[in-house]
């Protein structure tokens, strides 16, 4: 690919009867960047992130390892439901930051690949229309790929976070479900209580309504004992 000629590259524009606006844009600070970039290659640098806890970046390894699901659950658990918001936001922060630096050379970018798709004469001598607008789609092409290759990066470390969202939600479920057998058990053991003391007060006084309140309690114990075993 040869390297774009920027006067070429302004007087195919000019030349193609488009907006004349689009000729300007190369002498913009958006334009001159992007010029830059199709004609040596490379993107925006990517804005600084983070840092992470080490927490949480410890967690993010673990996930990403070969570790067991024992090990990685045991390193999760240290972290903090604030330290993965923050995670979050500093990931986003740096994604939206990344996309602010690249919108304007995008722009700028679509807009004179449009004027050149426009252009109704040739470029400037030595270099004729059909090259010109075939090395400008080369390093266009070139350009978003590098930057789809960069989005994607940041992309992945904010589905990695969420990753971890889901994970502390999981644990917290199961420590939930845990809790509420423990609850279980203890509504077992007070409906027993009861019942033997029904059964205490039905055997001393002798009396058919106290002995069908012990049937009854006895039966709500083995309904709650079914529906634990089978459901």
């Amino acid at each position: 690919m040869r390297a774009i000629d920027p006067e070429a590259l302004k007087k195919a524009i000019s030349e193609g009867g488009a907006d004349p606006k689009q000729a300007a844009l190369l002498e913009s600070p958006a334009g001159q960047q992007a010029l830059t970039f199709l004609q040596k290659g490379g993107i925006p640098q990517v804005p600084p992130g983070g840092p992470f806890s080490s927490s949480v970046q410890a967690a993010l390894e673990a996930v990403a390892s070969s570790k067991s699901d024992a090990e990685v659950t045991a390193i999760v658990a240290k972290v903090s439901e604030p330290e993965v918001h923050d995670a979050l936001r500093l990931a986003r922060e740096q994604a939206d930051a990344f996309d602010a630096a690249t919108k304007p050379i995008n722009q700028v970018i679509d807009q004179l690949g449009s004027g050149l798709l426009n252009r109704a004469g040739q470029a400037a001598p030595g270099q004729t229309g059909a090259s010109l607008s075939r090395d400008f789609t080369t390093a266009r092409l070139k350009y978003a790929a590098q930057r789809y290759e960069v989005e994607a990066r940041l992309n992945q470390a904010i589905a990695s976070i969420y990753e971890l969202f889901v994970r502390k939600s999981n644990m917290e479920a199961e420590r939930h479900h845990r809790r509420s057998q423990k609850f279980f058990y203890g509504m077992l053991g007070a409906q027993l209580a009861v019942i033997i003391s029904t059964f205490a007060i039905a055997a001393r006084k002798r009396d058919l309504l106290w002995s069908f309140a012990a049937t009854a309690g006895l039966l709500a114990i083995a309904f709650a004992v079914f529906v634990y075993v089978t459901m």
